[in-house]
Formats: structure tokens, sequence, C-alpha cells
């Protein structure tokens, strides 16, 4: 008999014993059909439907069992079989009779009205045995399942004995062949595990972080970097040409005053798909491989480092190509990376001749190392297989190692981008207007930023055209002086606040999000010690989120505010730009925020008490 054959005879077995224990116990609880139905009154016609039932199927499942030579446990498994149908056959007797006596009376349970047609003791000795049924039948089916079990083994045995004895040996060819692929996956497993934790120890959490925090290019602007007609412009070096030219030049410079847009268009090139088209005819068929760092030093540690730099250029490289990792990270992953493995992992690269690497990378200034070193290791990196497009600010040291090969310097090559952009942030204001102000914004973004909002505060407070023309030359070109006037023009009722807000600003390891900076800002430092422990909902959260950016607003003049990625997650309080910082940073204007605020007060704490409670 097979395995699934007494599992399914015992089953049907089980099935009925469960079914007429139940029916002759001594409960009084309500009968459960086989359906799953039950009422509180048997209903003798119902018990006569499910005995037939089990009955049929204990009769069929018996049918099946092999008449062939039986085991013991078997035979032991058929007799319980043939008890349980007869046991079945007498409780339909005595059911039906009670039936066509009775009609349709109810009764309250099976045991009640077996009473009138059996004796006590009959009844007893019946539950008796449908107890012993059970349990024997329990250790009859383990006995099977362990014959089948043993009889399997021996089956094993006998095939392997077979396959030993088999004569036909495979041919050395075939063991060979057999061998390799073998090694083959093997290989790949490991290499693959290898791979990966390559790539997890060369990421590190804030790797996107500053690129993500750049504003993409406004619609229609820094356009002209990718014309490709060299028209004779001496102005700059065309970029287009540049990218797809095989030349001994291969380092490009972006330069340009601070705030002249130097990252966003940094950001529209190495997004913009036109400059892989042209770096795909440079590269004349080898594999191209491009990345691309953004350098920032109000960020972590390691967004201001080299380690950061190769690790991130390193990162996005092998992640796309990482059939290179293996020929490149020859000594293996470290927790902590040094400079001379992951300089060692980049001259590699550069000695591949299959292929030509593309590095964009912006802020050198904005580096915490020695510049000059930076900067030259940068320069012999390039080569004619490898093109380096790095941006900064107009410093001497970069000037003396770059000013011989191509460039641009961007407030040169701003001005329609200055005026396509007041065009669009606001119809209202007059050519004439627009025109005097990029005029005296000599290219610099930022410097139209601070005062289109002025005018823009003028306007809603209906400034006639005279006034707005006032209030734009009232306002310096310089945007360190802009800095300070829009600092003292200051309503001196915010200023302590906004000193405070500069304070905390400046003590937090990284921008805090506009809900840890509410917290940051409580005037009373033990509130959110002292409030009732429980997550905020999400209409609190931004409830406190919208209160902490109008705060911001009203007492910062957009020196300082929330900047907005399209991902309310990835919003963060910081300054407006980095020579905002660098502005507060000043001996003086430092002096004059920490006068403005109570000798009390602690950045820290504040700074703290945000990070806590968030």
């Amino acid at each position: 008999m097979d395995p699934l054959t007494a599992l399914g005879l015992a089953t049907s077995v089980i099935q009925f014993v469960q079914f007429a224990g139940k029916l002759i116990s001594e409960s009084q609880e309500a009968y459960e059909s086989a359906s799953g139905m039950s009422c509180r009154n048997i209903n003798l016609e119902n018990i006569a439907n499910d005995l037939l039932n089990l009955h049929h199927q204990l009769l069929k499942d018996a049918s099946r069992t092999p008449r062939a030579k039986l085991s013991a446990a078997e035979e032991h498994l058929q007799r319980l079989t043939r008890e349980s149908i007869q046991v079945a056959e007498r409780l339909i007797r005595v059911v039906q009779g009670l039936k066509s006596r009775g009609g349709n009376k109810r009764w309250k349970s099976v045991r009640h009205a077996l009473t009138s047609a059996w004796k006590q003791k009959d009844i007893a000795a019946l539950q008796t045995r449908l107890v012993e049924i059970r349990q024997q039948l329990d250790t009859a089916l383990l006995i099977c399942l362990r014959l089948f079990v043993k009889e399997i083994k021996t089956q094993h045995k006998e095939l392997l004995q077979a396959i030993r004895k088999y004569e036909e040996k495979p041919s050395e060819i075939e063991m060979q062949r057999f061998s390799a692929q073998l090694e083959a996956t093997a290989d790949l497993s490991i290499e693959g595990r290898f791979c990966k934790l390559i790539l997890a120890h060369l990421e590190f959490t804030d790797i996107q972080d500053r690129y993500e925090r750049i504003c993409p290019a406004h619609r229609q602007t820094f356009e002209w970097i990718f014309k490709e007609s060299d028209d004779g412009d001496s102005t700059w070096d065309n970029f287009p040409i540049w990218l797809s030219s095989f030349t001994d030049k291969n380092f490009y410079w972006v330069t340009g005053k601070a705030g002249s847009g130097k990252s966003t268009l940094m950001k529209h090139i190495f997004d913009d798909e036109r400059t892989r088209q042209h770096l795909k005819v440079w590269s004349k068929g080898r594999r191209l491989l491009s990345g691309g760092f953004f350098f920032w030093n109000s960020g972590t540690e390691i967004q201001m480092s080299r380690n950061g730099l190769l690790r991130t250029l390193l990162y996005q490289i092998l992640n796309d190509h990482p059939s290179l990792i293996k020929q490149t990270i020859r000594g293996g992953f470290r927790d902590q990376w040094i400079w001379q493995e992951l300089k060692q992992a980049f001259k590699i690269l550069a000695q591949d001749d299959t292929i030509c690497l593309a590095l964009f990378i912006d802020g050198l200034d904005e580096f915490d190392g020695d510049h000059e070193e930076l900067a030259e290791f940068l320069l012999k990196l390039s080569s004619p297989r490898i093109k380096i497009c790095a941006a900064s600010r107009p410093w001497l040291v970069f000037e003396d190692i770059f000013e011989n090969g191509p460039s641009l310097l961007l407030e040169r090559l701003t001005r329609k981008d200055i005026q396509l952009y007041l065009q669009k942030l606001n119809r209202a204001l007059a050519s004439s207007l627009i025109e005097e102000l990029v005029e005296k914004s000599s290219g610099v973004f930022l410097w139209v930023n601070l005062v289109t909002r002025s005018l823009l505060q003028g306007m809603a407070n209906a400034d006639r055209m005279s006034e707005l023309k006032r209030r734009l030359a009232s306002l310096p070109m310089d945007l360190e002086e802009l800095f300070e006037k829009l600092l003292r023009s200051l309503d001196p009722f915010y200023f302590s606040h906004a000193a405070q807000l500069v304070q905390i600003l400046k003590a937090a390891p990284v921008p805090p999000k506009p809900l840890e900076m509410s917290y940051a800002d409580d005037e009373d430092p033990t509130a959110a010690i002292n409030a009732t422990i429980r997550p905020l909902t999400v209409s609190e959260q931004a409830e406190r989120s919208e209160t902490m950016r109008r705060r911001l607003n009203s007492r910062c003049k957009g020196l300082i505010g929330v900047s907005q990625y399209g991902n309310s997650n990835l919003e963060r309080v910081e300054f407006l730009h980095r020579t905002v910082k660098d502005f507060f940073d000043k001996p003086g204007i430092w002096a004059d925020i920490i006068d403005a605020t109570p000798k009390t007060f602690d950045a820290y704490q504040c700074c703290s008490m945000g990070h806590s409670t968030c």
C-alpha cells in the first residue's frame, strides 16, 4: 500500500471516528454537522445524511486498497477501516429507526435519542471502542509511513550502487567541461558577492545629497553652453567642441563670481544628454564612463573631502560598469578607505586603453584641504582618454594652475539668462527695470535673486515705478554689502530672534529639517521634554513646518530659508548660499549676531533639543 493511499484511508477513518464520538458524547452542546452548520435541537434527518456520506467515503477509500500482500501494519489499518464501516452501518440503522418512529421530533442530543433504542452500557461501550480505534489508527499509520521511508532508502541505496557499477564512465573532455562550468559558477557567485561588498563600502550616506540640493536650471537658461558653432567668440572656449575633440587640452575650467550659478550650470551639464552625445564622438567606440561630484563645505566632512570625491566617482563608475571592479579595486574593500588606495584605483582606470572617462566636479573652492594639491592632481589626471570639467571661484591658486587650458568666466555669459529669468519671474516688471537689474547684477544670479525679492515686496506694497527704481538704486552691487544692508534693514523687533536663528543654523552639524528647527527655536527649552510622549500627526507636522517657514521669511530677509527639492523629506533649513554663510563668519558680523542675543542663549542646546525631539 503506497503512503498516499494509507494516508487517505486513515483520514476517512479519523473523520468518521471524530464525528461519531461527538454524536454519542455526554455533551449537551449544539450538534454540529459535517458541513459545519449547527442547531440547538438536533434533526435526525441531518445526522442520517452525514453518516451516510461518511460511510460512503469509507467504502470508497477501502475499495482503492490493493489486494496484494500487505504488511502487518497495513492489515491492521484495513481491520480498523472495516470496523469503522460496521460502526457506521450500526449507527445509520438506529438513526433511521428513530427517524421512522419519531417523525420530525427534535432531540436535545444524539445521546438522548439513542437511549430510547439502546441501553446505556451499549452506548458507553461504543464510545470506548471509538476511542480505541482512534488510538490504534495513529500507531498503524505511523508504522506504515516508517516502512515506506525504509523502502525508499533501500531503493535509493540500490540506485547508487547501480550508478557506481555503471560501466560507461564519462569521457575526459566531458569531465573537464563539467569541472570548468562548476568552477565558473563558483567564481561568478564569489565575484558577485565581492562586487556588492566593494560598492557598499564605497558608497556613503550623503553621496547624492549635495547634487539633489542644487536647483535645476530655469527653463531655457544656460542653453548657450551647448551652442556648437564656433563663431569666433573669444570670451570663452566652446564647450561642445572641447567635449567632442581629441586634444591635449583635456581639463575645462568653469569659473565665476560667488553666486553666479556655477553649481546650477555644472548640474545642467552633467544631466544633459547632449553632453554624452558629444563625448561619444570623442571616445571613438571606446567604452565611455562618466561620474560627477559636487563639493559642499556646508555638509558633512566627507562631502568636502578628497576621499569623498574619489569614493563618489568610483562608486558611480563601477556601479554602472561592475565588470571593472575586480581589475580596479585590487586590495579588497575597506571600512575606512585611504587616499592612496583610492588614488591607485583611479590610476588603474587611467591606464586602461579600452575606456574613455569623463568627470564633472563642482566647488573645488569648497574642498577642505590643500586646494593647490587638489588642482594639480586633477590636472595631471586629465589625459587624451580622461576629460575633466571642474568649477570653482576665480581664486589665484586655481587661476595659476588652470590658466593655460580651456575655460569660461560665467558672469560674462549669463546676461540673457538673467533677462529670461526676470521675465519669467514677473512679467509686470518693466523692461527698463529689468535692463537696469541686469546691468547691476554683473552676471551674479544670487544678487538678482535677493534684489528681486525686495522689488517684489515693493510691488506688493503698491510702489510706483519711480519708487521701485529708487529701491533698486539703493541696493549695493557688491554681494557682501547687499547682505549687510538686508541684515541692517531687519525689523529691530525681530533682530534678536533672527540672530538666534543664525546661531542655531551655524551650530547644527547638518542643515536641519523645518520640523526639527521648529523645536530648536522653541522659547521654552524644556517644552519638548515635558510634552506628552506621542507621535505627531501628519497635519501637526505640516503645521509646525509651515509656521517655521513663515517665521524664517519674516525674520531673515531671504538670507536663511527652507530649500525645496520636490520632496518634503529633503527640505532643509539652510543659508541661501555659501556666500551668506561666509558673510556671517566675518568677525565683525558674527560679533553683532552674538551681541544681539541674551548671554544665557545656547545655540548648541537648542540644536540638541530639536534633534532629540525629531
